[in-house]
Formats: structure tokens, sequence, C-alpha cells
């Protein structure tokens, strides 16, 4: 529970998140597979880690470690920034998710990454991030955009939306 907080003034989504960063990183079983921890949370903001892993590897000459567990890693940390951008209770799903790797992660050197949803429209959530394999912001290793859809209710999710009247039907 969030404390310091009047009790009837309802605390924003990344406000209890930043309390539970532990459980947001729990959230999904194939972050815990992969060891992702998120560190920070704030609104429209999440930072991440993930512990360089000999099992986590692709490459065993270099040590990078594998594409799907980065891809896996940097969703979740772009997820974890769309519910932080978030105002009320709502479902996502990545849409979309393109990496730019910038050059191969290093043998040994845990990964960072910093996300920021930048803009929500009605229905789609939009995100950027940086991975890094150090401390310092100059070891990047890779550029994120990623989409989410945002589903508020199971119904909301089976509406279809006319162009001319943008009212929607169900389906």
């Amino acid at each position: 529970m969030i404390e310091n907080i009047d009790p009837k003034i309802r605390p924003e989504i990344w406000q209890i998140m930043a309390q539970h960063t532990g459980q947001v990183s729990d959230a999904t079983p194939q972050a815990r597979a992969i060891g992702v921890i998120i560190t920070e949370v704030t609104k429209a903001n999440a930072t991440g880690t993930m512990e360089w892993r000999e099992d986590l590897v692709g490459d065993t000459q270099s040590g990078t470690i594998a594409s799907g567990a980065v891809i896996t890693f940097v969703d979740q940390i772009c997820g974890a920034a769309c519910m932080a951008a978030l105002t009320e209770p709502a479902g996502f799903a990545t849409l979309d998710l393109r990496i730019d790797y910038l050059r191969p992660s290093r043998r040994g050197h845990n990964l960072r990454t910093k996300a920021h949803c930048y803009r929500i429209s009605r229905h789609v959530a939009f995100v950027r991030a940086m991975a890094f394999d150090g401390d310092s912001d100059d070891d990047q290793i890779a550029a994120v955009q990623a989409t989410f859809m945002i589903i508020k209710s199971r119904k909301d999710m089976l509406k279809r939306t006319n162009p001319e009247t943008d009212k929607g039907e169900s389906v």
C-alpha cells in the first residue's frame, strides 16, 4: 500500500507500480524465467535490468545474449512504461516492437533498459526505449520503438470502429 497518501485521493497507477516493483517484475512467466527486474517506475517511464547469464547466451564465442531474451526483456520494460502512463486500469498487448541493434552485448555485462511512453491515443500507446550493457548511457546496444493496444474491457476488445461515425459496433 502506498504510504502518506490521503485515503480519499486515489493514487495514480505509476505510484502503485513504484511501490511494488517486485510484483511488476514478476507479472509474466517469461520475465521471471529470464530474470527481468523492474528497478524504477515514474509517470510514463520504467527502467529495468536483466543479469547476464550463460543460459541466455546466443553466441557462445562472443557471449552475446540471445536476441529472443533481449526482445522479451525490452518488451517487458516497454510494457511497464505503457502501464505507468495509463490514467485508469486497463489491459494492453504488444502490437509492434522494433529493435535496431547498435552493437552486440558484451560477455558478462548485465543489460539495462530505460523506456518512456510518449503518447497514448484512445486505443494505442507509443513507447521508445534504449537498451544498454553497462552503467553508462554510452553503453547503448539497441534502440527500441514499440506500440501497445490498450484494452479497457473485454467489450472494448470486441468493438469495430466505424470510420464514418467513430462510435464502434460490437462484433
